[in-house]
């Protein structure tokens, strides 16, 4: 930022050489001199002309992000209801390099066909995407799908028929156990309300059953260190009892009364 700084005197005499003859400047603020909490004028920069496409007026996704994961190397990866990213065709899912610009080694293909609200990558990096969402890059995955790290499906992730309503909130169990959360009622073809637990290979894990579970969507689910699941949503009851809008499973999905 500059600013002039001027000095004078309204009505001047001839006693007010003072000032001297040098009465203007500038005030220069150095332009990496930013508060905490500033935008970040370097991370995707606009009308800038090293940017790709360069002087783009109005860079980054073109509609709504659900979801940001930052990644240990400095990129980052985002989710959402898109179709470009700084004027690239990224169909829901894509990856950022370190100063914001679109990580063109990271191809997700046609992508998401539907919107992705929740994302996780797991401890070998692979990528945990659930949505609204019926197929990825033309492969049949209802609501929950698994990538690679270079934005492919992981085809040895298979959910099967999936889910029958949107995903909207993903938790890990340990290395192999994913729980999924959001507004459906089958998972495979099978009764799950709004909340179930996968194996690693996308396979409905049977021995989590939440019976009859909440009577609304959940929103958010977490897994505490000992494996109480904790959900959060829309709900006024969990198995019949009491319980608004959060609540706290077992480990096996009964509700814990404790």
């Amino acid at each position: 930022e500059d600013l002039l700084v001027q000095l004078f005197f309204p009505n001047p005499q001839p006693t007010d050489k003072w000032l001297g003859f040098v009465n203007t400047c500038v005030v220069t603020i150095l332009y990496d001199d930013q508060a905490a909490g500033a935008v970040d004028r370097d991370h995707n920069m606009d009308n800038e002309g090293t940017t790709s496409p360069p002087y783009n007026p109005n860079p980054g996704a073109n509609s709504t992000v659900y979801s940001v994961v930052a990644l240990e190397d400095g990129t980052s990866l985002i989710a959402g209801d898109f179709t470009a990213f700084n004027a690239t065709p990224r169909n829901r899912v894509a990856r950022l390099r370190a100063d914001g610009q679109l990580d063109r080694g990271f191809d997700p293909g046609d992508g998401a066909d539907g919107f992705v609200s929740t994302m996780k990558v797991d401890s070998e990096g692979r990528i945990l995407i659930g949505g609204a969402f019926s197929s990825y890059n033309r492969t049949t995955r209802n609501g929950i799908a698994r990538l690679q790290s270079g934005g492919a499906l992981d085809l040895s992730f298979d959910p099967g028929v999936g889910v029958n309503g949107p995903v909207w909130s993903m938790a890990f169990s340990g290395s192999d156990l994913i729980y999924v959360a959001g507004s459906f009622d089958t998972v495979n073809a099978t009764n799950r309300n709004y909340i179930a637990r996968l194996k690693s290979d996308g396979n409905l894990d049977s021995s989590f059953d939440p019976g009859v579970g909440p009577d609304g969507p959940i929103y958010a689910v977490a897994v505490a260190a000992d494996g109480k699941v904790y959900i959060g949503g829309q709900f006024s009851t969990v198995n019949g009892v009491s319980r608004s809008c959060i609540a706290r499973l077992n480990s096996d999905g009964s509700l814990d009364m404790a």
